[in-house]
């Protein structure tokens, strides 16, 4: 079956796709983890800030 004006245009389209997905949740996955570990890094000296501008 030829689509995309060759015969094996699909199956690379599709391996393609396959791997760029799969290079995506890997990113995604660790994006969070760093995201999160930025937020709990920042937790404690910004709530450190807050009370010790409202003792002020």
């Amino acid at each position: 079956m030829s689509f995309f004006g060759g015969a094996g245009d699909l199956e690379l389209f599709l391996s393609r796709a396959r791997v760029m997905s799969a290079g995506a949740v890997s990113v995604c996955l660790g994006v969070t983890p760093a995201s999160g570990l930025g937020l709990a890094a920042a937790t404690l000296p910004s709530a450190f800030f807050l009370a010790s501008s409202e003792g002020a």
